[in-house]
């Protein structure tokens, strides 16, 4: 245990630390069984696969203490509420115990954030329930530098 706060992480430290992301529109099967290998090996903190691979990742990271994270909404967040919410659950079902969903960017750009809110709630509140009964640690909700831009412009608004 390091006792100057200043000191840098060791490797195994900052390992434990990483997501490793097999989220590329050419990365397949073969990524993801690589990248499980990794992560087992190296004690990665958790692999996010896009939600097709969520069944592989969860027999391959079977047993350890790696996270099997996926994407909701990735990469943009214009799919509907109501896909969101199922792929959710079915990731949920399929063995992930962590989600970053992206939130509906356009809706954000609009200024609907009634929506943008709503559709929080609305996975939020699924995965509270799923992820409960699945054992599941956490949900993130991605964010990209053109919805920061936004957010600061809106900030008045929020």
């Amino acid at each position: 245990m390091r006792t100057d706060p200043r000191a840098l992480p060791t490797v195994p430290e900052l390992a434990a630390m990483l997501d490793h992301s097999v989220l590329k529109p050419t990365q397949g099967e073969h990524d993801v069984v690589d990248a499980c290998a990794i992560a087992r090996r190296e004690h990665i903190a958790s692999v996010v696969v896009k939600p097709f691979y969520v069944p592989l990742t969860a027999r391959l990271l079977q047993g350890t203490s790696v996270g099997r994270s996926t994407v909701i909404g990735f990469p943009h967040g214009g799919q509907s509420p109501e896909v969101k919410i199922s792929t959710a659950a079915t990731a949920l079902r399929d063995g992930a115990n962590e989600l970053d969903m992206v939130i509906n960017i356009g809706a954000l750009v609009d200024g609907d954030l009634k929506t943008v809110e709503r559709e929080i709630a609305s996975i939020v509140g699924l995965d509270a329930l799923e992820m409960i009964a699945a054992g599941a640690s956490r949900l993130g909700t991605s964010s990209t530098a053109a919805i920061l831009d936004e957010l600061r412009r809106r900030r008045g608004e929020l």
